[in-house]
């Protein structure tokens, strides 16, 4: 058996500075102690929604493979988590074991912390996170709201941008290529070129020729801390993808149909350009939805337009998903909707078709309620 864990040694105790509550402010001087003497690595946080305090939710999605250990502080916590994973003729088995700490940024709004290493981070706390859905839900962002925001924080906070390493795929799949050492604008104006998008980047910012921050973004919602002033990383940066991901969780919440009504409350995607124009735009379309893991659709209509239902086996959601026009999808939720389930669908969507702005469908949408009788 493999055992891997941490051995960065971090706890409670450290975070309790006299005369002061417990808060962000102190695991940061936790966190700036650890990349200082002990740490020399990266910092991960993992932006996710959930109503209720986290660590309750966890604690309900324990078994025999998923254990947490945490003394439930209010204002964050502390959470020791491991993974035992049974081993099989082609892996040998595993335990992964490491420490993140749960910190509330806003209404519903928390994020993940953690100094570990990416296989615990990716192997055991994110797949752990996946399975407490509906509980617990991912935030993950576009490339178009990647390079807004990114172009916006550069503007107000007078930065220089240096973009250290990315990573894009074409729409509807393929092979990625990296980008090393380009200018921010360089980097969207190729991608839009190329139609591409953005799925991770690294960089670095500078005010007066000085480092302020090197810093790692992802669509699905991860961000690294690799250098320089951590403060600005948490307070400016993830505090601004943070922002966004409120917006996005308040257009996605709350969209199950009730029992026994046909009323919906439907979703719309609209792309920058026309997207759904043949039958094999059609079939790309469907194939790449077709792909996405723990989930299965049913095709009712490929051309001329697209109409499909959608089932994610994580957590019993599903939604019809309609091609009402070439750059228009609508998206109507069923009975069960979570708010993880829509993000992965619409990323996916995105990732498959091109750049595209989530919305509510509005009062001009049509009445759904004639297809589910």
């Amino acid at each position: 058996m493999v055992n891997r864990s941490s051995g960065a040694g971090y706890g409670l105790d450290k975070l309790v500075v006299p005369g002061q509550d417990l808060g962000l402010s102190n695991l940061l001087a936790l966190l700036r102690d650890s990349f200082s003497r002990e740490y020399k690595g990266k910092l991960s946080a993992v932006i996710f929604t959930s109503e209720e305090e986290p660590i309750g939710v966890l604690r309900g999605c324990c078994d025999e493979e998923y254990t947490i250990e945490s003394d439930g502080q209010q204002e964050f916590s502390p959470i020791r988590l491991t993974r035992k994973m049974e081993g099989s003729e082609s892996q040998e088995a595993q335990t992964l074991a490491g420490t993140f700490y749960v910190v509330r940024i806003g209404e519903g709004m928390w994020v993940s912390v953690t100094i570990e290493p990416d296989e615990f981070i990716e192997k055991a706390m994110i797949r752990f996170f996946e399975l407490c859905s509906p509980g617990i839900s991912r935030m993950r962002y576009s490339s178009s709201e990647i390079r807004k925001l990114l172009d916006s924080f550069v503007e107000t906070h007078e930065l220089e941008a240096k973009v250290r390493k990315a990573i894009t795929y074409p729409y509807g799949g393929g092979a990625s290529i990296d980008f090393d050492n380009k200018p921010l604008v360089q980097l969207f104006d190729e991608c839009t070129s190329g139609r591409r998008y953005l799925d991770k980047i690294r960089i670095e910012f500078f005010r007066a020729d000085k480092s302020l921050c090197d810093a790692f973004v992802s669509r699905q919602g991860i961000l690294r801390f690799y250098s320089g002033d951590i403060d600005f990383f948490f307070k400016k940066l993830l505090s601004l993808f943070a922002g966004v991901a409120r917006d996005t969780k308040l257009i996605l919440e709350k969209r199950e149909r009730r029992m026994g009504e046909l009323t919906a409350s439907p979703l719309a995607i609209q792309f920058e350009e026309d997207v759904l124009v043949t039958a094999d735009d059609n079939n790309r379309f469907v194939r790449s939805l077709s792909s996405l893991e723990k989930s299965g659709i049913s095709v009712y209509h490929q051309n001329p337009y697209v109409h499909l239902s959608f089932l994610d086996f994580r957590d019993g959601s599903s939604c019809d998903v309609f091609a009402v026009s070439p750059r228009s999808i609508c998206i109507v939720p069923s009975y069960r909707s979570s708010i993880e389930s829509l993000m992965r669908l619409s990323n996916r969507i995105l990732e498959s078709l091109g750049e595209g702005q989530l919305s509510d469908w509005g009062e001009a949408a049509p009445d759904f309620g004639d297809f589910f009788v």
